[in-house]
């Protein structure tokens, strides 16, 4: 008998007590961007980071040492990865109630860039968790932007390092051209890395691709290249693979890859 009294008193003082959501009595509302479907732009999908990125939220929000009195609310947009949407979405938020204290995202540097480049003519704060450009780097153009991943442009050393190692020639690129020079960057900043190390020389093709890498894929072949540095969506370097194994199994007669 003594037991079970002492257990309902135990669950009477649980239900007592205040949660920890009770405490944080404020909200502070976010504009969160992901891009997810992005088959209209062919961009990078950030859906698979979604869950980690609320589940962070989640943790801040439990938390009775962090944020003690104040509740994030993220209200989460899909940019499609397209700039022109993006936009579109982020003047909607700052127009409308609830007032948005700063933004989160996106995960796609070509919708990025735009609102990222507005954020300081309404004082707010953008922090994303990967939009990987080096063209996001100026402070100058992205004043009040932040992101917890480095630069893309930041891996070409360790490569150039890992080339050099190895004795690496016959050295060979191929990036995909989209609105955003994204990947274009990414290639110049390694030649310039390769000029200042007096490397140009193991260079043997310079490619870049639109829509179908097939011509690029076959110059790359002719000329001999062995190690190719590639930049671009995984759906293209789906391409590259494929138009690759197309040309090694049956020579320039064969048909597109489906």
């Amino acid at each position: 008998m003594q037991q079970i009294i002492a257990l309902i008193g135990l669950y009477i003082a649980a239900i007592a007590l205040p949660s920890v959501q009770g405490f944080k009595h404020k909200t502070l509302y976010i504009s969160g961007y992901i891009p997810i479907d992005t088959s209209a732009s062919g961009g990078y999908s950030a859906k698979g980071m979604l869950s980690a990125v609320k589940m962070g939220f989640e943790d801040i929000n439990n938390s009775s040492k962090i944020l003690q009195d104040y509740r994030l609310q993220v209200d989460w947009s899909d940019t499609h990865c397209l700039a022109g949407y993006s936009t579109s979405l982020f003047m909607k938020d700052i127009a409308r109630k609830p007032t948005k204290i700063m933004l989160v995202g996106d995960g796609c540097s070509m919708s990025t860039a735009p609102i990222a480049e507005t954020c300081p003519y309404y004082n707010l704060l953008m922090i994303t968790y990967i939009a990987a450009s080096p063209i996001l780097s100026d402070k100058n153009r992205y004043k009040t932007f932040f992101r917890m991943a480095l630069p893309d442009s930041s891996y070409n050393g360790p490569r150039i390092a890992v080339m050099q190692r190895f004795n690496w020639t016959r050295i060979a690129t191929i990036h995909q051209l989209e609105n955003s020079n994204y990947f274009s960057l990414m290639t110049t900043d390694l030649l310039n890395r390769l000029k200042d190390r007096n490397l140009t020389h193991s260079i043997v093709a310079l490619e870049s691709f639109r829509d179908s890498p097939r011509d690029q894929v076959e110059n790359l072949l002719r000329k001999d290249a062995r190690i190719i540095v590639v930049n671009m969506y995984s759906s293209k370097a789906r391409l590259v693979f494929c138009w690759r194994y197309v040309f090694i199994r049956c020579g320039s007669t064969c048909t597109a890859p489906q």
